[in-house]
């Protein structure tokens, strides 16, 4: 049985008319370098658009007005996919303005944080690069998430 399904019905439609009320989402523009928005986040939405189904952060700036942040950019996008955000969280988004990778590809670079807690990392993100390989003394067989391979262990342990 589905948490819907536990819900009775009438209590279902009053939610769904209470939905008809809340204000539409405003879209915000990151238009400079400096740009940014803090907020709680009030729900996460899709659009399909010309260019496919696009993710949407609804904040709630403690305005009264909702904003929508179409995560658009690759670079915004990863960022946020790497927080996580969920209705409740608080985040902050600032854009960085244009720049360039290290192969020179240019992109819009932002930053995403939020008020929760959360390790740099996650265990168990180092992979090999093939499950069926056993891994090496030296480390050579594993990468990083992006493909890069691990640096080479030092010759002598400093302890």
């Amino acid at each position: 049985m589905t948490a819907e399904q536990t819900v009775a019905p009438e209590d279902r439609l009053a939610a769904a008319r209470a939905k008809l009320d809340q204000p539409r989402a405003e879209t915000f523009r990151f238009a400079h370098e400096g740009d940014e928005i803090v907020g709680t986040v009030a729900r996460l939405d899709e659009a399909d658009t010309e260019y496919g189904t696009q993710r949407i952060v609804v904040l709630d700036p403690g305005d009264g007005n909702l904003r929508s942040i179409w995560l658009l950019h690759d670079a915004l996008r990863s960022q946020m996919e790497k927080l996580a955000p969920e209705p409740g969280d608080v985040i902050a988004v600032r854009y960085l303005g244009r720049q360039q990778s290290g192969n020179g590809r240019s992109y819009h670079a932002y930053t995403v944080t939020s008020d929760r807690d959360r390790p740099q990392f996650q265990w168990g993100k180092r992979r090999r690069q093939q499950d069926t390989d056993p891994p090496e003394e030296d480390g050579e067989s594993y990468e990083f998430d992006d493909g890069e391979p691990l640096p080479p262990e030092p010759d002598e342990a400093p302890y």
